[in-house]
């Protein structure tokens, strides 16, 4: 710490490396408190002198100064803003961007990468996160805005002009998920907007609204969370259970069942899969959170209609679980990717429902 100036701790914390101690508000009102205990205690440390404590030896401990960190509250708007700034990427806003994803029809972008200046005038309907809004005025007087909308892998700004702005104006507000209609607009150098025809806050389903705002480490129980009750939702099995025959991790199918795999490829679009990933749980918590995380960003770029189940193999048990806000495009081509990914740690089948 002593060879940390205010200017890298100050990154540091809004960036979030200080998460696990309180709010980021917070802790950047005690910086100037934190640097001075740590150059005190070095200086203290590079002297002479010695306190009461050093003549006890070991035995007694000297006691920590303790700074108390008040309560507070940073927005994710405000997280995303600096980590945006300092990171060249916006990491707070990526899970909730992902239920948002989740909770998304087909037809709906959720990609800024889908959003292509050849796409000039073309109608679409996107739903993401709002980030920013600017109110202004025309020459000519009239009221517009320009909403800076989140979606995954970037953003797009949407104009919202007066009509539409005197019916929207109440839930243009930060942090708020909404659905937008609109006409592309290609404005040169390689930007694009959208003109708003239509806006509406996007009600996400089994999610609570409130969830937008909460650390990342809960999108993972808010994916796994319906209305089905915990007892009918977790299923235990003997480990001796057989199981759908998996994929290997060159893409191979082992023992897939033949009959499934001929009617696939007749019609791939005319049979209800499943896609069963299991995962084999290991000692490393951190390991095995960072695979499932992993794992449920690669699901939501295959948007589908397919089911996704996943099954966590412990030591004596096989633990089911079902995956209701995600459904992807159950294909080959997805299960020989998501095998990879999983390498070792699990095995991944496609089974017809």
């Amino acid at each position: 710490m002593t060879g940390l100036n205010r200017k890298a701790l100050d990154s540091l914390i809004k960036v979030g490396a200080f998460d696990s101690f309180g709010d980021r508000t917070s802790i950047l009102s005690i910086a100037d408190r934190v640097v001075s205990l740590a150059q005190s205690e070095a200086q203290l440390r590079n002297s002479d002198q010695t306190s009461m404590f050093d003549m006890f030896g070991e035995s007694v401990q000297a006691p920590l100064t303790e700074i108390e960190i008040e309560e507070g509250y940073t927005t994710e708007t405000q997280k995303g803003e600096w980590e945006l700034e300092l990171l060249g990427v916006n990491l707070s806003s990526k899970d909730a961007l992902a239920v948002i994803a989740a909770n998304a029809d087909s037809k709906t972008v959720v990609s800024r990468d889908l959003i292509q200046q050849n796409m000039n005038n073309q109608k679409i309907k996107i739903a993401g996160q709002i980030q920013s809004v600017s109110f202004r005025n025309t020459r000519n007087g009239k009221a517009f805005a320009i909403v800076n909308v989140g979606l995954l892998n970037g953003a797009v700004e949407v104009f919202v002009w007066e009509e539409l702005l005197a019916t929207t104006r109440e839930i243009l507000k930060d942090a708020k998920p909404i659905l937008v209609s609109g006409i592309v607009k290609d404005r040169g150098e390689e930007q694009v907007t959208i003109s708003a025809s239509e806006i509406i806050e996007f009600i996400l389903s089994d999610v609570p609204l409130n969830s937008l705002d909460k650390p990342v480490q809960n999108l993972e129980s808010n994916l796994f969370s319906n209305d089905e009750t915990e007892e009918n939702m977790i299923e235990v099995q003997n480990v001796n259970n057989q199981k759908p025959a998996p994929i290997s991790n060159n893409g191979s199918n082992v023992n897939m069942n033949q009959e499934i795999e001929n009617s696939t490829q007749q019609d791939s679009h005319s049979l209800n899969k499943r896609l069963l990933i299991t995962i084999i749980e290991s000692k490393k918590v951190e390991t095995d959170r960072v695979l499932l995380n992993n794992l449920i960003r690669e699901l939501l770029e295959h948007n589908g209609n397919d089911d996704v189940e996943m099954e966590v193999k412990t030591p004596n048990s096989v633990v089911k679980l079902a995956w209701p806000l995600i459904k992807v495009k159950a294909t080959t081509e997805l299960a020989e990717y998501v095998a990879e990914m999983l390498g070792d740690s699990g095995h991944v089948a496609l089974v017809e429902h």
